[in-house]
């Protein structure tokens, strides 16, 4: 039986999110920006991927980043003063601030689409939908729709009064209205390609951009458009200064000073991705684009200055001596030290081009770092200064673990186990027990006796993940688990208690010291760490970025944050309760609290925030059957699945889009033998597995 109870909603939220992750490197952020806009010449603003917003005060000299209640990406902004400003996301939402940025209000206007915005002055806005122009007079409080009569996908909407307005996109479309958006004709267009951009200078002429190097001008209006290609690549944006400087951004950088009669590219700034640019003044602009890049133009766009700070190598490992204490290691030889909690981060001298991959510390005093090629940093300062150093006879090594201020193991491939007793000044090759050439990911020691490793072979396909124990030190080293996946990192509590995680969304655990393992239904993983046997950390990637998941419970429930960054992440760590991840970019995110739950609040009619909720299953132990209640803030796509202690998918009680509301469904167990079964809610990007136990 299920049922099915709705509260009334409330569309128009103001929220505020206490715990979010925090960008600590690069300086503001580092993901994709999709658009920007500036009132004048010192006030703008910029959006972008898993809801990014930047703000500058002075220019776009320097940037503040925000915290927005949605994690959606944005991909549209325009303010009408320096106070009033909206926002267009990928969520079919419209957010809107009346204090310059700072706090926000999110309004639902379309499911499933992404919301271009348009707006004239304080009073008159337009809205952009999948197939519809939403219309509003009294700035923003209420809109009326208005249908488009095609079935293309527009891209971006021009209004150059209240009444005459324009929309272009797919396969070359162009719409025109004059009357303010009710109805809608076709201009002829020159074109099928896809157009991206629309802009007027003033009421006659007017350009638009889109892909393989399109740029169509009208001078009549936008009666009749002209075509021409402007390189071989798409463009993604386009602004002008007065009637006769103007740039065009996308794959690569164009600029006119004759008013868009001809483009020259403008190779002072390199073929850098930008997705957006404004001019400030006649001698300065701004592009953004790609990874958070932001450059700021000098000498009439002659040479471009880059206004992100901090480092942005690939950042590989990390560890925190305390809580404000801490280190990263990356490509380039990269070691970023922190002394003030992460606040800020400083580069030491790099001693090798080499990438460092594996940082540990035995004690605040007594560090280790390794690297490709057999690279070896040794710190007995506590990171202050470092001696460089190699290890014979070794390739790329991986992984390096100090259990006192003497002993210690480095991992890498082609077999590669060493051991030292004498703080790394030499190192003895272990005896790998197996028949095959291993290279090893990640090694992780309980004391002088008892560790585990994990790495691939490559000596079948698909390439196989292994997992090998030693007892006595690594003078011996067994293998315990095979799998066909790629293991990347493991972690072990103590003698019994570790996890490994890897590619193809394997994630497994062992409470008997590897004898018997567990699947575990929460994805893969490149990196895991716990700091206590209660909280613990995983970070994962897949084609769209890169996934946080936290546990406080020991690794008995995880929760999978919000999605941060479009940045593939590789390293994660947790200090008291501050939980890190790190990666690409020289991306460094933090979190002291983090959510349990989508920051995608929708609230009931007492005003009370409604979360994804999943409860424990009533009544348990169960036989044969019991109920499951969880919980939809806003319209999702739902899976419930019941899983055995292997991993093994036995039941899929949901699969289908649910609106907002509270859900219950039976299981029943009857075809099934004891045991313990896992059940798994996964409702967009939030997963939460808890467990039940079926007695017979």
């Amino acid at each position: 039986m299920r049922t099915l109870k709705i509260s009334l909603l409330i569309f128009i939220l103001s929220i505020t999110i206490s715990a979010q992750w925090e960008w600590r490197n690069p300086d503001p952020q580092a993901n994709t920006i999709l658009d920007s806009y500036f009132i004048n010449d010192l006030n703008g603003w910029a959006v972008g991927y898993y809801g990014t917003l930047i703000k500058t005060s002075d220019g776009g000299e320097t940037w503040k980043h925000i915290q927005m209640p949605v994690n959606t990406h944005l991909s549209s902004i325009n303010f009408t003063d320096n106070n009033t400003g909206f926002i267009g996301d990928w969520g079919g939402n419209l957010l809107t601030t009346t204090d310059g940025g700072y706090n926000w209000n999110v309004q639902h206007i379309e499911d499933y689409t992404h919301i271009q915005v348009f707006f004239l002055d304080q009073n008159y806005g337009w809205l952009l939908g999948s197939d519809k122009i939403y219309r509003t007079t009294n700035g923003g409080e209420s809109w009326a729709s208005h249908l488009l009569p095609t079935t293309h996908y527009m891209l971006d909407l021009f209004f150059i009064d209240t009444s005459k307005g324009f929309v272009a996109g797919g396969f070359g479309d162009i719409l025109l209205t004059t009357d303010g958006g009710v109805n809608w004709n076709y201009v002829n267009s020159p074109v099928i390609e896809f157009l991206q951009k629309i802009i007027f200078k003033n009421p006659l002429e007017g350009f638009i951009i889109g892909a393989n190097g399109t740029l169509l001008q009208t001078t009549d209006g936008g009666i009749n458009w002209g075509y021409r290609v402007v390189g071989q690549y798409a463009h993604s944006d386009i602004s002008f200064f007065g009637q006769d400087k103007g740039i065009i951004v996308g794959a690569r950088t164009f600029i006119t000073n004759n008013g868009g009669n001809t483009w020259v590219q403008n190779y002072s700034i390199g073929e850098n991705s930008f997705s957006t640019c404004n001019y400030l003044d006649e001698n300065n602009c701004i592009v953004l684009g790609y990874s958070g890049n932001i450059y700021k133009s000098t000498g009439n766009l002659t040479s471009w200055e880059l206004k992100v700070y901090g480092d942005r190598n690939t950042i590989s490992d990390m560890i925190f001596l305390n809580s404000m204490t801490g280190f990263t290691v990356g490509s380039e030889g990269t070691l970023l030290k922190t002394f003030d909690g992460g606040n800020t981060w400083y580069k030491q001298v790099p001693l090798t081009e080499e990438k460092l991959t594996s940082i540990s510390f035995s004690d605040n005093q007594h560090g280790w770092v390794v690297g490709t090629n057999s690279v070896l940093l040794k710190s007995t300062s506590g990171g202050v200064g470092w001696l460089p150093d190699s290890i014979p006879d070794c390739y790329d090594l991986f992984s390096v673990d100090f259990i006192n201020n003497n002993v210690g193991w480095v991992a890498g491939d082609y077999n590669k186990i060493l051991k030292t007793i004498d703080g790394g000044n030499t190192w003895i090759q272990q005896t790998i027990n197996f028949g095959y050439t291993i290279d090893f990911s990640s090694i992780s020691m309980v004391d002088e006796n008892i560790g585990y490793v994990c790495g691939i072979y490559r000596s079948f396909y698909p390439t196989r993940g292994i997992i090998f124990k030693t007892t006595n030190g690594g003078t011996n080293w067994d293998s315990i688990k095979v799998v066909n996946t790629e293991f990347k990192s493991i972690f072990f509590k103590d003698s019994l208690d570790g996890w490994v995680t890897g590619y193809a969304s394997t994630t497994i655990h062992t409470t008997d010291g590897g004898i018997t393992w567990t699947n575990i239904p929460i994805g893969g993983g490149n990196d895991i760490y716990f700091s206590t046997n209660l909280k613990g950390i995983k970070v994962n990637n897949d084609a769209l970025g890169s996934d946080i998941d936290i546990t406080t419970d020991g690794g008995e429930t995880w929760k999978q944050q919000p999605r941060n960054t479009n940045q593939y992440l590789y390293a994660a760590y947790v200090v008291e309760s501050n939980y890190w991840v790190a990666g690409m970019k020289g991306t460094i995110l933090f979190c002291n609290n983090p959510i349990v739950a989508n920051v995608d609040f929708e609230t009931n009619i007492d005003g009370n925030p409604i979360e994804h909720r999943l409860s424990q299953n009533f009544p348990n132990p169960f036989n044969p059957s019991t109920s499951i209640k969880y919980v939809i803030n806003n319209r999702k796509l739902v899976t419930l699945k019941v899983y055995d202690i292997l991993g093994r998918e036995v039941a899929t009680l949901v699969n289908e889009e649910k609106p907002f509301g509270e859900y219950e469904v039976e299981f029943d167990g009857s075809g099934l033998s004891s045991g313990i079964y896992l059940y798994r809610l996964l409702v967009g990007e939030l997963a939460i597995t808890k467990k039940m136990v079926l007695i017979k």
